[in-house]
């Protein structure tokens, strides 16, 4: 038995000019699918009969989770994804219009024309719309890039955060030298005696 899914809601969304530049994600962020015994005055017809939506507003905006494909590893299926998630269309034709061979070549060199009546490069539209869902992605994919290859390493929070560890040990080497001019004894910790020249390297790395 065929079930109607997001997607399917979102391509039979109205056409109306609050519906027509709405992405995927943005759709399944702020509205929520009725069931058959809610009747508010607000709900919004869908076509294809699938159904009714409201907008979300007793809540905040629903969190979208969505597989992520590698940019360098599967290319097509990266360029494919991020069209769905975060290009407004309405049928799956306008992900790869006819004359573009991949959906690569779509995202860089494609145009749409928005509600507004204004054309508009499908990157920047795709840009704008994920950079509302995607905070800091490309810095997550190199540190689980990093982590799939090499593993966890023992200093990874240098290699992530070195601009804190690297106070972290200004600090300790400042309370070292205080407790040792008061004749203090100095404890020491193996496992975090790094020396600043051991720091550098990883500073260098992150940029």
């Amino acid at each position: 038995m065929w079930m109607t899914n997001i997607v399917d809601r979102y391509r039979s969304r109205p056409v109306a000019v609050d519906f027509r530049d709405m992405c995927l994600a943005s759709f399944a962020s702020q509205y929520r699918v009725l069931s058959k015994n809610e009747t508010p005055a607000n709900r919004i017809k869908l076509g294809n009969n699938c159904g009714y939506v409201v907008k979300r507003t007793r809540t905040q905006p629903a969190v979208v989770r969505y597989v992520r494909f590698s940019e360098t590893k599967n290319p097509e299926l990266f360029f494919q994804s991020i069209l769905q998630l975060f290009m407004p269309y309405y049928t799956d034709g306008q992900l790869r219009p006819v004359g573009f061979e991949t959906y690569q070549d779509f995202y860089l060199n494609g145009q749409v024309r928005c509600a507004d009546n204004v054309m508009r490069s499908v990157k920047s539209v795709v840009d704008r719309n994920r950079s509302t869902f995607e905070v800091e992605s490309e810095e997550l994919d190199n540190v689980e890039e990093l982590i799939h290859n090499d593993g966890i390493a023992e200093d990874a929070w240098c290699e992530l955060c070195p601009e804190q560890e690297l106070e972290r040990l200004e600090c300790r080497e400042i309370l070292r030298e205080e407790r040792q001019a008061n004749g203090e004894p100095v404890e020491h910790i193996p496992d975090l005696a790094v020396l600043r020249e051991q720091v550098a390297p990883a500073l260098v790395k992150a940029i």
